[in-house]
């Protein structure tokens, strides 16, 4: 597989990573569950759930928790994400991740190699701060036909300026309206 470094202004597919590519919430809940002595399920996670009032924490002490933890080396992918990224690729897509990982201190190398590890197909990844809109990072890219993305705010965000935005189902996005995908097989329908 070619990892390559450069974009060419054809057609991009946008994808978030944590939840629409990878499985976090599981692990996310575990980690919570163990830290707090709670035991709440990420089913349970509602559309204006704030996991820090849920699990009665600090901001900082989220962040802390999910840095300190192996969470985005441990996570899982989806089941169809290496089948997706490469087909799409196939067909002729530049794939650009565009996660909110801003908050872990070796984002970069953790992130790369665990899409490699997983043979998930991507030309550039791209990462923005915890407060930080994906929007300034998306607009940098031209004829983007589609953004896979499973946070209610980016997706309204997204949606409010134009963009072609599937939300990728989750019990805390419910109240975003369609076009939503459960599995990621179906955005090659979406593209045909």
């Amino acid at each position: 597989m070619h990892y390559s470094q450069t974009i060419q202004e054809e057609k991009t597919v946008i994808f978030d990573l944590d939840d629409s590519v990878g499985i976090f919430c599981i692990p996310c809940a575990k980690i919570l569950n163990e830290h707090t002595g709670l035991n709440i399920d990420s089913n349970d996670w509602g559309h204006d759930t704030d996991l820090c009032k849920l699990y009665n924490i600090s901001n900082e002490e989220f962040f802390k928790l999910l840095n300190d933890s192996d969470i985005i080396k441990i996570m899982d992918p989806k089941p169809d994400a290496s089948f997706v990224t490469n087909e799409l690729h196939q067909r002729g897509y530049q794939i650009v991740f565009v996660t909110a990982r801003g908050w872990h201190s070796d984002m970069v190398k953790i992130t790369t190699e665990w899409l490699q590890k997983h043979d998930i197909y991507y030309d550039q990844v791209e990462f923005v701060h915890v407060g930080e809109s994906k929007l300034g990072k998306i607009k940098g890219y031209k004829n983007v036909k589609l953004i896979i993305e499973d946070n209610v705010k980016h997706i309204l965000e997204l949606r409010d300026n134009g963009y072609h935005t599937v939300a990728v189902d989750g019990s805390w996005n419910k109240s975003v309206p369609e076009p939503r995908i459960e599995s990621l097989s179906e955005i090659l329908e979406i593209l045909e």
